[in-house]
Parts: C-alpha cells; structure tokens; sequence
C-alpha cells in the first residue's frame, strides 16, 4: 500500500531519472534493488538501521543491484537512510511502476487470491479491468497470494479495490448478525 510520503519519494526520484534521461536505467535498479531487499530479511534490517557504516551501506546498494549503482539511485537511497524512510520502499516502489505504467499507457492491476490462481480465472480478471480502463489502456497483472482471505480475490487497480474474498463476506454476515437485534426477524 501506498503512503503519501512513498508517492511523494516516487514522483521526485520519477522525475529526476525523467530529466537525466535514465528512467529506464534507475527502473531496472529499483526493481532488481526490492526483489534483493524482498527475499533478504536482513538487509531490510541493515538498511534500516542508523548505525551501519556508510562504506558498508555502499558496499551492500552495490551487491543488491548488481553492481555499481547510478548516482541518482545511489543519492536516492542515501536519502531515504538519512531521513529514516527506508520502511517506505515497497510503497515507492508501487508508486514508481504506478508513474512508469501511466507514462506507457498501461494499468497495473494487483490480484490477491487465496490459493493459486489459474490462467483462466487471470484472464477474466484481464478482461473485465480491460472494458473499464480509460482509454483502453494495456493491463498488466500483479498476483499475490494470502491464505487469510480464505477464498475469493481482491482486485485492486489504481485506488479502487473490489473486494470479493471470502474473509470480507465473513466479517459483513459477522457485522450483519451483530447488529440485528435479537428476536427480530432475519
């Protein structure tokens, strides 16, 4: 989920890559940085923490991206690390691709599901969010997985989420039977 600061922190460094002229670049290192930063519970810890040298820091941007990284991305997470927003990248990564997405004409739309989801059930999705995106825009798909919906997916595209899990209609019947009053008719 994104938070104001994430959006904020995604539309500079969007729009300083822009005007370099290395968007492209400074996407790929964002992508390949979070999925470091996603399967390696440690270097979130790490890159959390105000006592880390900053030599070790480089050290450590440099093996999770791959190599040496631009300046922009590089000057980018140092910021982040001096103003403790470190927490915040999942939410600037989702905002950056929201930008890139927009920038190419395409709709990203998240998937969760409670199991696995089959190839048809994804295209109905496709489909459906197709028909009622402006301008006909391309759709891409993210799915994630969540035992705790129980069943059911939650679609989410820009800031509208149908939610249509099985937990959700639980927690309304729940709510529903709270709210009757007893001896009343159902």
């Amino acid at each position: 989920m994104q938070s104001p600061v994430a959006r904020v922190y995604a539309q500079a460094l969007f729009e300083l890559a822009s005007e370099k002229g290395e968007l492209d670049k400074v996407a790929a290192e964002l992508e390949t940085f979070m999925h470091s930063y996603d399967a390696l519970i440690e270097a979130r810890r790490v890159l959390q923490s105000p006592k880390m040298r900053t030599a070790d820091y480089g050290e450590l941007i440099e093996k999770m991206v791959g190599g040496k990284p631009s300046r922009i991305f590089s000057s980018f997470i140092g910021l982040l690390r001096a103003k403790r927003r470190a927490i915040e990248l999942p939410g600037i990564l989702e905002a950056f691709r929201d930008l890139l997405d927009s920038r190419a004409g395409r709709v990203r739309c998240r998937v969760t599901i409670a199991g696995e989801a089959d190839p048809e059930t994804l295209q109905m999705v496709k489909l459906f969010v197709e028909k009622r995106a402006p301008n006909r825009e391309q759709v891409h798909i993210d799915v994630k997985s969540d035992p705790a919906l129980l069943g059911g997916a939650v679609v989410r595209v820009g800031d509208k989420v149908l939610d249509a899990s099985l937990r959700t209609q639980l927690r309304r019947l729940a709510q529903s039977l709270r709210e009757t009053p007893e001896g009343a008719p159902q």
